[in-house]
């Protein structure tokens, strides 16, 4: 047999390298092997910094203290407006103390702000808080009505008044008048009436007129006469009826919106009076002191609640929770029959205004009354995690389209998920529940394979965020907590001061506490079932005045600290000068920093990159890695 002789040498194994230059979200909904490697399979209290970067969040401190836990926080002419317990406040003058001690909802209207706690449709002017009630419009029920009754109807009486006005064309010798309600209140009825030169003139109860309240009549001393002018009303009655169950309707609403005409946002739809679950009651244009009886929609099964509102293409969209059948979002327009179809005209041709539904969206429910949104599409809180009503694929009809699967593994464990509050800031959808605050990054989008119209995207996870409810001005991002703290974040993101949880709350460490930032990922190189050796490690870190990240690594259940190797990446500020962490470089551009490792035979490895020190910003621009396998 043939000896073959010689040195057999084996084949070079080549370094292999991996980088990590884009980095997206969170990804807690798969297991950590099957997350892509931009996305963390563990990250904490970090957010989007530039397009494919990531920085620690900043911190927040107190703004002010309150008497009791926030109940909402708003904004209207230049002020905070922030409900605390059973007081409402502008900025920390107390202007309103008869709230409700329940989460409230505001929504602007015209130069009026008006507040929603169940108990009381309050009205805000700049400078006082008031029951809208107490300017309630006084309709004209009635017009061109004889004295003994008949005419056209006008206006609808107004559920948040118990007056009501009877327009008549007076007759030459009539006296008495009947009014279109009987069963009148013991408040005072007032008359005028218009003389030969057709001025009105005021006429007063128990000199000019007498009322018989049971059936409705008033008795004048001297017949009014007919009109100055052929055909115009010369008669004007003033009167009560006692209201109380029509105001209930309105004042026992928790939640709306402003829709209108069109699509104009001109009148306030309101809902979520548990009396009424499935009906929600609309004001007239550009006045919401006046909720007409007949000015109502009733929405679905009584069986299944509205639970709030959004709009989409100008429809008004109403949610409601999961009904057996999932018909749970209403689409309805607003619309004048022909010719009335002008928005300018008078209120005599807005009488017939109708909100018809135009579509039904199916798909999950909402769950809060409180975790709505739009940034770019009308976003919301459903049993299956924050959703979308998406435009389906090719068509112009939409369904219900998850956006938040990459933390629906965490979001959907959260207890209580109907009490989770929501606020948009910038792009950014952000959801407080339990002390976290889920956030959506809705400029950074994930298409699923082979779906030409299906996305996710991209999340982010802090904590350490005791949010009873949340609200931006679009500047800022503010939180009420449950023992009446008004915290307001940070926004210069180069001040190591903004790196510190709870600054100037009394009662802990004045300076706050460290925020605990993290950022993980599972390296299983290029053939999972291989094993590897990993000689070098690189971290292109965000520089700063003070920062550091410690980076470990993890292999079978074995975590090893590889070193501290932020340091580096510090420059020196004048104005963030910290001795213990001085540095003698002025350069402020990113630094790449590396170093050598050794992890050997190891067919998979959590790496781990987190700062959780004071006052340090901390972001990562780039990770990189040198292995063989």
């Amino acid at each position: 047999m043939p000896k073959i002789t010689g040195n057999i040498t084996a084949p070079r194994v080549s370094k292999r390298k991996f980088n990590i230059e884009y980095f997206g979200g969170v990804d807690l909904s798969n297991q950590p092997a099957n997350v892509d490697i931009k996305r963390s399979c563990d990250g904490m209290n970090m957010i989007r910094d530039l397009p494919g970067k990531i920085r620690k969040r900043t911190g927040y401190k107190l703004l002010h203290q309150y008497p009791s836990k926030i109940n909402g926080i708003y904004f209207f002419k230049g002020m905070k407006v922030i409900h605390s317990g059973t007081k409402i406040f502008y900025d920390d003058v107390e202007k309103y103390s008869s709230a409700n001690d329940v989460k409230s909802y505001a929504i602007q209207l015209g130069d009026y702000l008006y507040i929603l706690d169940g108990l009381k449709l309050l009205r805000c002017t700049d400078t006082v808080i008031e029951p809208a009630e107490n300017h309630a419009y006084i309709p004209t029920v009635t017009i061109s009505k004889e004295p003994a009754g008949g005419g056209t109807t006008y206006e609808p009486v107004n559920m948040l008044s118990d007056k009501r006005r009877d327009s008549f064309l007076g007759e030459l010798t009539a006296t008495v008048y009947q009014l279109s309600f009987n069963g009148l209140s013991s408040d005072p009825v007032t008359a005028q009436v218009q003389n030969s030169q057709g001025v009105w003139e005021d006429k007063t109860e128990g000199t000019d007129f007498s009322v018989n309240r049971t059936t409705g009549t008033v008795t004048f001393t001297t017949a009014p006469g007919e009109p100055p002018v052929t055909g115009e009303d010369n008669v004007r009655i003033t009167y009560s009826v006692v209201n109380n169950d029509y105001r209930q309707k309105v004042n026992g609403c928790k939640f709306g919106i402003s829709y209108g005409l069109n699509g104009n946002a001109d009148r306030l739809f309101i809902s979520g009076n548990p009396a009424y679950p499935n009906i929600d009651f609309y004001s007239e244009r550009n006045d919401g002191t006046y909720f007409g009886d007949i000015r109502y929609g009733e929405i679905g099964q009584k069986k299944s609640r509205i639970m709030g509102y959004s709009i989409i293409n100008k429809h008004l969209a109403t949610h409601k929770e999961n009904d057996d059948d999932e018909r749970n979002i209403y689409l309805r327009y607003g619309e004048l029959p022909e010719p009335q179809n002008n928005p300018d005209e008078p209120l005599t041709n807005k009488l017939s205004a109708y909100f018809r539904i135009t579509d039904i969206i199916q798909g999950e429910g909402a769950i809060s009354n409180h975790a709505f949104g739009y940034v770019k599409e009308p976003i919301f809180l459903t049993s299956k995690g924050i959703s979308a009503a998406a435009p389906m694929e090719y068509l112009t009809e939409r369904y219900i389209q998850n956006r938040s699967a990459y933390i629906d593994m965490a979001l959907l464990k959260e207890p209580n998920l109907n009490e989770a509050y929501a606020c948009v800031y910038k792009d950014f959808y952000m959801l407080a529940i339990n002390g976290k605050v889920y956030i959506l990054d809705t400029i950074d989008l994930s298409y699923e394979k082979r779906s030409a119209g299906r996305f996710i995207y991209e999340a982010y996870i802090w904590d350490n965020i005791p949010a009873r409810v949340i609200a931006s001005d679009g500047d800022v991002i503010y939180f009420g907590t449950s023992d009446g703290h008004l915290m307001e974040f940070f926004t210069a993101d180069n001040s190591l001061a903004s790196y510190m949880d709870g600054v100037g709350v009394l009662g802990e460490n004045l300076e706050g506490l460290p925020i605990k930032a993290r950022w993980e990922f599972d390296f299983s190189g290029d053939d999972f079932y291989k094993n590897k050796t990993i000689s070098y490690l690189a971290v292109k870190i965000a520089p700063a005045a003070a920062t550091s990240v410690t980076i470990a690594a993890k292999v079978s259940n074995r975590e090893v600290v590889l070193g501290d190797l932020g340091a580096r990446a510090r420059y020196f500020s004048f104005s963030s000068l910290a001795f213990s962490k001085f540095s003698f470089s002025g350069d402020n551009n990113p630094r790449t920093i590396g170093r050598k490792i050794k992890i050997k035979k190891a067919d998979s490895v959590r790496f781990t990159f987190k700062n959780e020190q004071a006052k340090e910003p901390f972001g990562i621009y780039g990770i990189a890695l040198e292995f063989v396998e």
